[in-house]
């Protein structure tokens, strides 16, 4: 069974599992996290097929996480939603070859959308 891990910290408490919970109404394998080093612990004990992260605002501590990932596991797929528009962002994530980036809100349909697309792509070299 394919293996999705969603991460989507949030540090005000924010309910933000809505993909994660689209994904698993889709008959994902789903496991999500609010923190991002419980997520780089699970994701590097156990890889996934893909992975959904959702950066804060303030990017530079899920660079971080995302780097290590990316180290630990070059070979996983990588999407990436980001909150706000920047080019700064946008130049950062891209040394993490992320297969999508998308900026505002997620639609759940859009990100179910790409991880299907990028789950035919098992070739695709990440």
């Amino acid at each position: 069974m394919i293996r999705i891990m969603v991460c989507a910290p949030r540090p005000d408490g924010e309910d933000n599992h809505g993909v994660a919970d689209s994904l698993s109404e889709t008959g994902y394998a789903v496991e999500s996290f609010s923190d991002g080093a419980r997520f780089l612990e699970a994701a590097v004990a156990n890889p996934p097929d893909l992975v959904v992260y959702a950066l804060r605002a303030e990017i530079d501590g899920d660079l971080g996480v995302l780097r290590l990932l990316r180290r630990a596991q070059p070979g996983v797929k990588l999407i990436l939603l980001a909150r706000r528009p920047s080019l700064e962002t946008r130049s950062a994530v891209q040394p993490l070859r992320p297969v999508f980036y998308s900026v505002g809100p997620p639609d759940p349909a859009e990100v179910i959308e790409v991880v299907q697309a990028a789950l035919r792509r098992r070739d695709h070299p990440v």
